[in-house]
């Protein structure tokens, strides 16, 4: 191997390198938060990935000056990342909303969502389900961008009841009539034309004594007409 020089200097090449294992850092901490892990605290192991160089290079700028220049920067490599990324987030370039068409409907595995419509303030779309398990009750609502999974069936006339149920491998349009511009049911658009982006779920029961369990039918969005 070459011989180490400490006064020599360190390649530009190392911001890229910096660059990319913060994006590796931001990716790998997200992924453990929006995941189903019990350790989800443990994802902020990943920003001592950001912080270790710079502490690196306080340590080490007397003493080796080259390694001290490469720890700056990928610190500074993982800032640029950090600062553009943060400005990606607020410009609302990647938001659910903007990276789907005007007018869609997304459905979540195992279900079938299309031809959703907002029009008049009448919500409707065609859902089917084919999870293996026949649903004897259930009822339909839209949460506005919320991908939180509700622990309650929000009152009339801001969902509607699947008369039958649905089994599995059917499907059925459902229309949630209610709806005003008037804002009845939080989250809709108060404004013809307006845009509207949220979670189709559906309340259901695999019997009529059983719990009532809840799941994600869709991602819609659409703009009012």
């Amino acid at each position: 191997m070459a011989d180490w020089n400490p006064n020599g200097k360190a390649s530009p090449l190392w911001y890229l390198v910096g660059i990319a294992s913060g994006i590796g850092n931001i990716a790998a901490m997200i992924y453990i938060l929006v995941s189903k892990s019990q350790k989800k605290l443990f994802s902020l192991l990943y920003l001592v990935g950001f912080f270790g160089p710079l502490i690196a290079y306080f340590l080490l700028r007397k003493d080796d000056p080259k390694l001290a220049s490469i720890s700056l920067k990928l610190a500074i490599g993982n800032i640029l990342f950090v600062v553009v990324y943060i400005i990606i987030l607020a410009s609302g370039i990647f938001s659910s909303s903007s990276l789907l068409p005007a007018t869609a409907c997304i459905p979540a595995a195992g279900y079938l969502c299309y031809n959703p419509l907002l029009s008049s303030g009448t919500f409707s779309a065609t859902i089917g389900q084919s999870t293996g398990v026949n649903w004897v009750q259930a009822n339909l609502f839209v949460v506005a961008g919320s991908y939180v999974t509700p622990t309650a069936v929000p009152p009339l006339p801001c969902e509607t009841a699947l008369a039958g149920g649905l089994d599995s491998g059917q499907t059925a349009t459902v229309a949630l009539n209610e709806y005003s511009y008037a804002n009845t049911c939080a989250g809709f658009p108060a404004a013809k034309g307006s845009a509207f982006s949220g979670i189709i779920w559906a309340a259901y029961k695999t019997s009529l004594n059983g719990t009532v369990q809840f799941a994600e039918v869709g991602t819609v969005a659409l703009k009012g007409s």
